[in-house]
C-alpha cells in the first residue's frame, strides 16, 4: 500500500481519523462549556463546505478515497449541527432526542474516528496486497528478467529468447498472496490446482518450453505462425488456448486438457509466478477473449528442445480430474 504523505489512503485516515476526532472534541466542548456553545452553529455551514468540496473532488475525477471522507465528514457535521438546532430539538420524539443529542453524536464520532484510523490501514493492506502484486504474479513477462542462454527457435528458424526470473520471493509469501488473490476473485472452488507457485516459468514458457523458462507474450504470435498453428472452432485435448486483451495482444496461453458435450472444455494453464490450474476457459484473470489453435507438429516444444532435454513439468491429468 502507498504510504506516501499525499496518497489517497493517508488522506482518508487523516481526514476521518484526525479530522473526525477534532470535530467531535470541539462539539463536546460546545455542549459542556457554555462559552463554547455558539461554536456548534458553525457545524451546518461546515457541512455545506465539506459537501461542496466532496462534489468538486468527484467532478474532477478524484478517487472515492478522496471525496468519500469529505462527504462523510460533511454528514457528521450536518448531523451534529442539526441535532443542536432548536427547531430539530422541538419536533424530535423523546427517544430521538436522546439518541440525536449533539453530545451523544459527538461522543460517537469521537469513538469511531480513532478506531477507523487504526482499522482502515489494515483493511486496505489486506485488500490491496493480492491486487497490488497481481501484475507481477500474473504478467506474461516478469519485470525482472535476464535472458537465458539456451538457444531455441521456431520451426522456421526464428530465434525465440528465453528468460529466467531473478525476483526471489519467499515461498510462504507467494503462497499467501496467491491464496488472497484467488479468494478475492472467488476462484478457489472453480479450479483444480496441479502445481504450486513457481517463478522459473510462465504460461507461455510452460506451453512452449515444457516449463523450462519464461517466454514473453510478444513472441507467441510468431511461434503460432512459424509452427503451423491454425485457429479452430472445436478444440480437442492437446490444443493450445490463446487469450488476448481488447487490443488483440496475447496475454495468456494454456493447453486444452479435456472436452465434452455442449461445449465443455477444460484448460490447464500457468498463472505468472502463481501455480498451475485446470479450469474452464473463462475462469481466469487474464481476458474474456480466447481462441483455440492446433498444429500438425508433434507437441508444442520449440525447436532445439526435446522431452529428453527438459524435465517436463506435467501431471497425470486423469488423476487430477
Amino acid at each position: 500500500m502507498d504510504h506516501s504523505l499525499l496518497s489517497p489512503q493517508v488522506f482518508t485516515v487523516l481526514s476521518i481519523g484526525v479530522g473526525g476526532t477534532v470535530l467531535a472534541a470541539l462539539g463536546i466542548f460546545s455542549q459542556i462549556r457554555t462559552a463554547w456553545r455558539p461554536l456548534v452553529k458553525a457545524y451546518l455551514p461546515l457541512a455545506a463546505l465539506l459537501f461542496a468540496l466532496a462534489a468538486a473532488a468527484a467532478a474532477l475525477g478524484q478517487p472515492a478515497s478522496v471525496w468519500a471522507p469529505l462527504a462523510l465528514m460533511g454528514a457528521s457535521s450536518g448531523l451534529i449541527g442539526a441535532a443542536a438546532s432548536a427547531s430539530v430539538r422541538q419536533v424530535s420524539f423523546a427517544m430521538a432526542r436522546r439518541v440525536s443529542h449533539p453530545l451523544a453524536l459527538c461522543l460517537a464520532v469521537l469513538v469511531v474516528s480513532p478506531a477507523f484510523a487504526i482499522y482502515w490501514p489494515q483493511v486496505m493492506e489486506e485488500q490491496s496486497s493480492p491486487l497490488l502484486d497481481a501484475e507481477n504474479f500474473l504478467a506474461d513477462a516478469a519485470p525482472i528478467l535476464e535472458e537465458n542462454p539456451i538457444g531455441v527457435a521456431t520451426d522456421a528458424g526464428k530465434p525465440v529468447p528465453l528468460f529466467y526470473d531473478q525476483q526471489v520471493t519467499p515461498a510462504p509469501e507467494v503462497l499467501k498472496k496467491e491464496e488472497l488473490l484467488l479468494h478475492s476473485e472467488k476462484l478457489v472452488n472453480q479450479m483444480i490446482r496441479t502445481a504450486g507457485p513457481d517463478a522459473t516459468y510462465n504460461c507461455h514458457g510452460w506451453v512452449f518450453t515444457g516449463g523450462l523458462s519464461w517466454v514473453k507474450g510478444e513472441e507467441v504470435d510468431g511461434i503460432l505462425t512459424d509452427n503451423g498453428y491454425q485457429p479452430i472452432a472445436q478444440p480437442h485435448a492437446g490444443d493450445v488456448a490463446v487469450y488476448r486483451d481488447e487490443a488483440g495482444t496475447v496475454v495468456h496461453t494454456g493447453i486444452v486438457r479435456a472436452t465434452g458435450e455442449k461445449g465443455f472444455v477444460l484448460v490447464e494453464s500457468k498463472w505468472g509466478r502463481m501455480g498451475r490450474y485446470i479450469h474452464a476457459p473463462d475462469v481466469q484473470l487474464y481476458a474474456s477473449s480466447y481462441t483455440y489453435y492446433r498444429s500438425p507438429r508433434p507437441g508444442h516444444l520449440l525447436r532445439g528442445l526435446s522431452a529428453n532435454q527438459v524435465e517436463l513439468k506435467d501431471i497425470d491429468v486423469s488423476e487430477a480430474l
